[in-house]
């Protein structure tokens, strides 16, 4: 085969080599060693004395990062199919690799990918943080067992998930953008933002935008800081908005954030009151979706001292005697409760202890106020907040609380031997079922509450589906699900997954997957779909003919959504602009062929993995192959979990004499603690 290079680029200086100078001889120059000095076989140092111009050196440069991604995506390539050639199919064991029949380094392994899956939600991409703790919450016992019947062994990737250039850097600063754009940045705080974290009045915010235009000295740096967070929020919330780019802001959000930080500095120290703990919470807000490695390090910590802050201050409690006025009562209820949201949502998706418990709070719930008056241009910017107030808040509020519930009892801590000492597990059972009509309860409130077809309604849906997940998927109380169980695992992830198309279709990706934490729920919920058809088809099918004659299963149903995930994934990271976490994106590409086989292997939705225009397709573009509840042999998930614990030890029993599970130590001991 024949290679056609490009000529070499010419140097914009030329001098002559040292020997050639010092001889006092024409030199021509020639790169790397001058004609001269190859002649008399000497050593010359041409190349200290040229140089080229910087598009050279770019052009060059460029050429390199396409190799290196060509290298990449050869490499990963042949990385998945060698791990899914090894260990057994789906339709039955195959030999092993003699270098894979050790028991403890395969198990060593698979343990080894389930604390990374876990690392992603409390680290994202900054491997310095190995050590971290991850709870089970995170994924991770999940993860562990579902690889471990898959027999899926990982491989190690191209990806040395090192911290690359942290983005926050220290220099950026960002000026006052004009009106025009701060009008815009705005509103969009309000539509996005307010709507779910209403703890700041929006009249005074309106009052400091205003003086800070008018006369900046006669703002305090609490004013300063809090315009500059709104500004940063509302730019990093307006990224794919058409009129925001057509403006040309000079300021990128990170400037925004970055210059806010500058003031923080100067109030952060003071004493414990109502502003320094908002200060917080919109620091909080902002690192919830941040790419920042140590944003998403640091977020737990900030969680934790804004509580310790709202407890020390007070906030929880409600005593009538009490005689704030009505706004500044509501404004301390609120800011309770963002601090609660934001404590629980973060305990819940690290897998850490919750710092306080329901019955010690008192707060009344945030309920319609003046402080969240709008101006006409604000209304038609935020016509969902127009319409319903602080009802999304409050739904949130809700559904944080009965996550926390799941936190403190389907993942409880446990001894070495499967045990909990704090409660037995017929305890847990009916904790999960109270759990469970407390959702369905929920669910019923968000039906009625009038924002179906909005975006806040998938987000809210989405929110209820992963608490689904957590509640029913393996876990280290319920290590095998049951029918029921994996009846409404199988309908959570496929509302989910819908659910996230929808808004990147809508919204465009960035609305779906922004940060490392949408890509860790949107990574985990695919793999629950995974473990939902392998399970239809590897275990329930290989039961007794009692268990198999509820009804035909229908393998594959999640095939088109896990597609999608896929898809999900992909768009994600390359939005995200983090390449460590394409390890994530293989993981699950390997654990889906080896689910479904080579043939699932297309390029997701049948088209060009690089269109543009991928998403622009209707919402509801598959048809699953039955609904979940039938394709179980169960009618009614949620009454068939009150057949108790004794039809549950009977299921589990069935699956484990049929020895279709791969049985090791952990899931023995669970065994033997479910049934003692």
């Amino acid at each position: 085969m024949d290679h056609q290079y490009e000529a070499a680029p010419t140097p914009s200086v030329s001098k002559a080599c040292s020997r050639c100078r010092a001889r006092k001889v024409k030199c021509d120059m020639l790169v790397p060693q001058c004609s001269t000095c190859t002649k008399q076989n000497e050593d010359c140092n041409i190349v200290d004395y040229v140089s080229y111009p910087y598009a050279e050196i770019e052009k060059l440069q460029n050429q390199v990062a396409v190799l290196h991604a060509k290298l990449a995506e050869a490499a990963s390539t042949a990385r998945i199919q060698d791990t899914v050639t090894r260990g057994p199919s789906v339709d039955g064991p195959a030999p092993q690799d003699p270098q894979y029949t050790q028991n403890e380094a395969a198990a060593d392994d698979v343990l080894k990918e389930a604390e990374e899956v876990g690392i992603l939600a409390v680290a994202g991409s900054n491997q310095q943080s190995q050590t971290t703790y991850a709870g089970s919450a995170t994924g991770s016992t999940f993860v562990r067992i579902f690889f471990k019947q898959l027999h899926f062994l990982p491989y190690t990737t191209l990806f040395t998930l090192e911290a690359g250039l942290d983005p926050v850097s220290m220099s950026a600063t960002a000026g006052l953008p004009p009106f025009t754009i701060a009008k815009l940045l705005w509103n969009a705080y309000i539509a996005r933002i307010h709507i779910w974290w209403p703890f700041l009045s929006l009249y005074s915010l309106r009052q400091a935008i205003q003086q800070i235009y008018k006369d900046p000295s006669r703002c305090n740096e609490f004013q300063k800081f809090t315009v500059f967070l709104v500004f940063a929020l509302g730019s990093r919330e307006s990224l794919e908005n058409e009129d925001y780019k057509q403006m040309r802001d000079l300021n990128s959000p990170i400037a925004y954030f970055k210059t806010g930080l500058r003031f923080f500095a100067q109030f952060g120290d003071h004493d414990r009151q109502i502003f320094n703990i908002q200060a917080v919470l919109l620091l909080g807000v902002w690192m919830l979706h941040s790419n920042s490695s140590s944003h998403i390090s640091d977020l737990w910590q900030m969680s934790r001292y804004a509580m310790s802050m709202a407890l020390e201050t007070g906030l929880h409690r409600h005593n009538k005697t009490w005689c704030f006025p009505q706004d500044e009562l509501e404004i301390r209820n609120r800011t309770w409760w963002s601090v609660y949201a934001l404590e629980r949502q973060v305990a819940v998706f690290t897998g850490r202890v919750l710092s306080v418990r329901d019955h010690a709070v008192q707060a009344l719930m945030a309920s319609p106020s003046s402080i969240d008056q709008l101006t006409e241009s604000e209304a038609r910017a935020a016509p969902v907040f127009r319409s319903s107030k602080i009802l999304p808040f409050n739904l949130i509020v809700q559904l944080r609380r009965i996550a926390g519930r799941v936190l403190e009892s389907i993942y409880i801590a446990r001894g070495p031997d499967g045990r909990c000492p704090t409660a037995s597990f017929q305890d847990i059972c009916n904790m999960s079922k109270e759990i469970h009509r407390e959702l369905e309860e929920w669910k019923k409130h968000l039906d009625d509450s009038g924002l179906k077809s909005s975006r806040e309604h998938s987000e809210l849906k989405i929110e209820y589906c992963i608490i689904l997940l957590l509640l029913n998927r393996p876990s280290p109380t319920f290590m095998v699900p049951s029918r029921e169980m994996l009846s409404i695992c199988s309908g959570a992830a496929s509302s989910a997954i819908r659910h996230w198309h929808k808004l990147a279709v809508d919204y465009g990706i960035s609305a779906a997957c922004p940060s490392p934490r949408q890509l860790h729920s949107i990574l985990l919920v695919g793999l629950a779909a995974l473990y939902c058809d392998w399970q239809s088809t590897m275990v329930t099918s290989s039961v007794t003919s009692s268990v198999s004659s509820r009804g035909s299963m229908a393998p594959h149903r999640h095939g088109q959504e896990t597609a999608v995930v896929l898809d999900l994934l992909e768009r994600g990271i390359k939005l995200i602009n983090e390449p460590a976490l394409s390890k994530f994106r293989d993981l699950f590409h390997a654990a889906r062929l080896k689910v479904y086989g080579p043939l699932s292997s297309k390029t997701p939705l049948g088209v060009d993995s690089d269109d543009s225009n991928a998403f622009a397709q209707p919402a509801q573009f598959w048809n699953p192959p039955s609904d979940p509840a039938s394709m179980y042999g169960v009618q009614n998930p949620m009454a068939a979990m009150e057949e108790g614990l004794d039809a549950y030890r009977n299921e589990v029993t069935d699956l484990f004499d049929a020895g279709v599970l791969d049985i090791d130590n952990m899931l023995s001991n669970w065994y033997d603690a479910i049934m003692s």
